[in-house]
């Protein structure tokens, strides 16, 4: 489906990157564009920004911009919801580029049938009205954004070259009037493969399989802004623990009791943050473990009118992680109303299995000696960090291994607090401590990168159900804020292909490419809605259906370990890519004969959101200060 741009169509359907000007108001709901109060917030923000820019202009070259859509979320956003959970207190934002000025591309159906009515968290999956609709008309009405507004550095590209994982602005090549932003994955002069989530690249003279990881070890501040939530334990909902709703987070039923967890102490709001303790009594390996048991639609309306405590309980294995994006789980007005039921679309909560996850955590080492472990689970295989907290020296082990294959010493020694991250991404394992990476040293003559090389993760099992965990042998600490985050998962995509996953043979979405088909006006009944439901829960908790059988021969994971796009530019091309990878119209996929960007197209690095939309409480036009950063 394509938008229009003034009279011209722009031929890869998405909204241009806009100029910010005193005109622009193309991110607002018509509502707010038609109030007197906003036309004062624009001029106020406008008048702050000129006196930014005119001060930021002496140091450097600078253009400003708006962000009009969410190709780039949740790195970069456009016009959105910016809520907080009604149930965990978690902080999130969702999509309502359907509101702009060009309807998302549905400009001829009126602003109210666009309207967005309804997101759901990605911390504990509450679906939250924020805007009425038939079933709820007293519904009150959340305020739509506009998009960030971001700073770019225009002279960068001009006295030095772009970088693999930069943010940057290009001139789109099909139309040079019409400005993007994505991020520049692939150089040029270089093979880029995309391959079961990950970017791979291949040098112009290598063999033709010898492709490498392209990794961001060596940028790991932009490693980290670019994983996403999974579950964050300083957000626990009251009306969960109450309605008996299982923990996420939980002691290994060991029998040994050294792992206990405090009552949770709940706020005003009914939010809570879950802790746990060791007693460092026993001599012996001591785990907690992470589930990724998440409540469906009608399991929340149960447990919020208390019915779901009277059922039978039923036993919780959780499911695997997926490549959920909160930013896309906005329903609007025209898809929920005829069925009065705000329930969201099953595609909303991921359709890709994603095994490369990061694992962060405050640790008070209450008394010195013992060991703090750190695992994360991929493929089946775990992999693990142990930690003497007596001197701080580190060692990474893979599971089936007799030795550690890499130490390093760390600042964790005695008694104190500590902040501490373990990654297992792109085929690597890196370590933080105080928001300080760590550096390893091998063991076996290989680099770590070798090491893990050859360790086969490709099929999940039983134990990818359970795909994080803390553990301590002989030693005393609390552990808090725990938080389980997931790398960006790159969907395989080219042109003519705009699917949303990399498993085409899978039960749980092989009805999908089918849907606008037989649901033309994208209105699919409650009825298949919740059929589609039902068959992904049972597929993504159901090891006994990711491998091959005699009653099922064909494994669901071979056309996701098969399935890849590959990618040739040539000289002076870069290739851009959104980090909403089910949702960004990029290289991959636009339409003629190119999948890259010249290098006279390029305009500059995108350098901070200088002035996100402001808040009205505690007084009106208060600073996003939060929003407010460097873009990574």
């Amino acid at each position: 489906m394509t938008r229009q741009r003034s009279k011209r169509q722009n031929p890869s359907g998405e909204d241009p990157l806009r100029r910010r000007d005193k005109h622009d108001n193309s991110g607002a709901s018509a509502e707010d564009q038609g109030s007197a109060f906003r036309a004062v917030r624009e001029t106020i923000e406008s008048i702050v920004i000129a006196f930014v820019l005119a001060f930021l202009f002496r140091t450097f070259e600078a253009e400003a911009f708006v962000i009009p859509t969410g190709s780039m979320a949740p790195t970069l956003l456009g016009a959105n919801k910016d809520v907080i959970c009604e149930e965990c207190g978690y902080a999130y934002q969702a999509s309502a580029s359907s509101e702009n000025s060009d309807g998302g591309g549905r400009a001829n159906v009126p602003l109210k049938d666009r309207q967005v009515v309804g997101v759901t968290c990605p911390n504990c999956y509450y679906t939250m009205t924020v805007a009425p609709f038939r079933a709820q008309r007293d519904a009150a009405v959340k305020p739509t954004y506009s998009g960030d507004r971001i700073l770019v550095d225009k002279i960068s590209y001009q006295i030095g070259e772009p970088q693999r994982w930069d943010v940057f602005v290009f001139k789109y090549p099909n139309e040079s009037a019409t400005n993007y932003i994505k991020r520049l994955v692939g150089m040029p002069n270089e093979t880029l493969r995309i391959f079961r989530g990950d970017i791979f690249v291949k040098k112009p003279d290598a063999p033709d399989e010898a492709f490498d990881h392209a990794r961001r070890s060596h940028v790991p501040e932009k490693l980290l802004a670019m994983c996403q939530i999974v579950y964050d334990n300083q957000y626990v909902s009251k009306n969960l623990v109450d309605g008996g709703w299982p923990r996420r987070w939980a002691p290994e039923e060991t029998g040994n009791g050294t792992w206990s967890a405090p009552p949770i102490a709940f706020d005003e709001d009914h939010v809570g943050r879950q802790a746990f303790e060791s007693d460092g009594s026993v001599e012996q390996d001591a785990w907690i473990r992470y589930r990724h048991l998440v409540p469906t639609f009608q399991q929340w309306e149960a447990i919020r009118d208390g019915s779901w405590k009277s059922r039978p309980r039923q036993e919780h294995s959780g499911q695997l992680i997926t490549d959920a994006y909160a930013y896309n789980t906005n329903n609007r007005r025209d898809i929920v109303e005829h069925d009065r039921s705000i329930e969201p679309d099953p595609q909303h909560f991921g359709l890709n299995w994603v095994g490369d996850l990061v694992l962060d955590c405050q640790v008070d080492v209450l008394e010195d000696g013992g060991e703090l472990l750190l695992e994360l689970v991929e493929g089946g295989r775990a992999f693990q960090c142990r930690i003497n907290l007596h001197d701080g020296k580190a060692t990474l082990w893979v599971d089936g291994e007799k030795e550690a294959f890499a130490t390093a010493d760390t600042e964790v020694q005695g008694v104190g607090s500590y902040k501490i991250a373990l990654a297992n991404v792109d085929s690597e394992l890196l370590l933080w401590v105080n928001d300080s990476l760590v550096e390893f040293d091998s063991l076996t003559g290989q680099s770590l990168t070798e090491h893990l090389a050859d360790v086969d993760t490709s099929i999940p099992n039983s134990s990818d159900l359970r795909p994080a965990g803390i553990g301590v042998r002989g030693a005393k600490v609390r552990v808090d804020r725990i938080k389980v985050m997931r790398d960006i998962y790159y969907i395989s995509a080219q042109r003519g292909d705009r699917r949303m996953w990399d498993m085409k043979d899978n039960p749980y979405i092989h009805h999908w490419p089918d849907t606008r088909d037989v649901f033309p006006q994208h209105r699919m009944t409650l009825t298949h809605m919740r059929a589609l439901r039902d068959e992904r829960l049972s597929f993504l908790s159901t090891p006994q259906l990711w491998l091959a059988t005699e009653e099922a021969p064909t494994n669901l994971f071979d056309d996701r370990n098969f399935r890849q796009a590959i990618f040739e530019n040539g000289d002076d091309k870069f290739m851009p890519m959104g980090d909403n990878s089910p949702m960004s119209q990029d290289g991959r996929i636009w339409p003629g004969a190119s999948h890259t960007v010249d290098r006279d197209l390029l305009i500059g690095k995108a350098l901070y959101i200088y002035w996100p939309h402001a808040w009205d409480s505690p007084v009106p036009f208060w600073p996003n200060w939060g929003r407010m950063k460097f873009v990574r």
